[in-house]
């Protein structure tokens, strides 16, 4: 997603229990007063109190939501790192239900969803995330630990008027003075990739690669030949544009990613190199 962005609607779901609702919707109410957006943008506010409520919520989204538009999903709530999102009832929903519920949104809009997701530790709804899966957001800003509603007060009407008053993503994202942090799903997937091609290198991949080779001395009937053997474990481990896009096919929606294998090759020497240093 590029620095500009012109959003066509903002959907708020608040999903704090009574006593904390009021914050919330004063910062629905300051959104909705900014003036000097571009493009016909609307706005819907929903009050959900029980997970299943919440995930019809998203799922009527899906339902109505046209495939060109760019949304951006608002969500409050009070949440744990591990557990999910914590409802007043004090049934938690899982972030990996979350996650599959954004994601089948994000999916028929073909990876342009925007997501700001102020509960205490939803930034952890990241490790959720896999490549071989439909990403569940294009660009997420969320906490990584515990924040109040006075805290999201000060700081969120600065952010929407950077991301929807000057149409700018980098500004928002300033305005966020530390407490929100972004991650992209085009990030993600650089960094999920690199990670796994640092795997085939140095001291690891050394210790990969006669890890395969033993497996293949093992498995194989006739005596194998060790310096073909290793030569084609080492063909197969190395990462063409073509395993490239076939991970973003999947996890961005369709979209072709934004880096090339050597980009992801470079990006991983550096990495093996500082941290062998």
């Amino acid at each position: 997603m590029s620095d500009l962005v012109l959003f066509h609607y903002i959907n708020f779901i608040n999903c704090l229990p009574p006593a904390d609702v009021g914050g919330a919707k004063r910062i629905y109410e300051t959104v909705t007063n900014i003036d000097g957006y571009l493009g016909p943008l609307k706005t819907n506010y929903d009050e959900t109190r029980a997970p299943e409520v919440f995930l019809e919520t998203l799922k009527n989204i899906e339902n109505n939501i046209r495939p060109d538009s760019i949304p951006l999903i608002h969500i409050d709530a009070h949440a744990h790192k591990h557990h999910g999102l914590h409802f007043s009832d004090g049934i938690f929903l899982s972030w990996d239900e979350v996650v599959e519920a954004l994601a089948g949104i994000n999916e028929k809009i073909s990876n342009k969803l925007f997501l700001v997701f102020c509960a205490c530790s939803a930034f952890f709804i990241n490790s959720k995330l896999h490549p071989n899966s439909k990403a569940p957001f294009s660009f997420c800003v969320s906490p990584y630990s515990e924040i109040t509603l006075a805290q999201l007060e000060d700081i969120i009407p600065n952010f929407y008027h950077a991301l929807v008053g000057n149409n700018s993503i980098s500004n928002a994202v300033a305005a966020c003075a530390g407490m929100l942090h972004p991650i992209s799903s085009d990030i993600f997937l650089k960094d999920i990739m690199v990670r796994m091609m640092m795997t085939t290198m140095g001291k690891e991949g050394r210790i990969r690669r006669e890890y395969l080779l033993s497996e293949i001395i093992h498995q194989s009937q006739q005596p194998v030949d060790k310096k073909h053997a290793r030569a084609h474990i080492k063909a197969k481990l190395k990462l063409s544009n073509s395993d490239v896009q076939s991970f973003s096919r999947t996890y961005l929606c369709g979209r072709a990613a934004p880096f090339t294998a050597d980009d992801i090759i470079k990006e991983a020497r550096q990495r093996t190199n500082f941290s062998s240093a």
